[in-house]
């Protein structure tokens, strides 16, 4: 198994992986270069290729983000009235999701390399292992 390396940090293989959250999302505020405050979330996660090996992963995700929604939905997230999904009204904690990983650089550090989740499956059933059991009609 290569793992590539930058600066002691270990990237994970580009490539698909099943995910499963590890622990609550911890939400953080910081000031924007505008001066205004913003909220962003680390995501502690499990991640498993399809060879079985596991890998502890970490990922900084913002609400404007990519895979933000994509990732809510996959969760089990229910979009209200107005078609916002709110992860605050999303239990995560031990729910699954499949997603792709690419090496990108960091557009604030130009030459650094970060993996970073670019898509996420959507299934009708993600994040809820139970749902297909309950359709079985017997």
């Amino acid at each position: 198994m290569l793992i590539s390396k930058k600066d002691d940090f270990e990237l994970l293989p580009e490539g698909w992986y099943d995910f499963k959250i590890v622990k609550e999302p911890d939400g953080r505020k910081q000031p924007s270069s505008r001066g205004k405050e913003y909220k962003y979330f680390i995501f502690k996660m499990m991640a498993i290729n399809d060879e079985g090996y596991q890998f502890n992963y970490s990922t900084i995700l913002v609400p404007w983000g990519q895979v933000w929604r994509t990732l809510l939905k996959a969760l089990g997230g229910k979009e209200d009235e107005n078609g916002d999904i709110h992860l605050s009204e999303t239990d995560v904690v031990g729910k699954k999701f499949r997603g792709e990983i690419k090496h990108v650089e960091n557009p604030k550090k130009p030459g650094e390399i970060k993996d970073k989740i670019i898509e996420i499956e959507l299934k009708e059933d993600s994040g809820n292992e139970e749902s297909q059991e309950d359709d079985i009609p017997f």
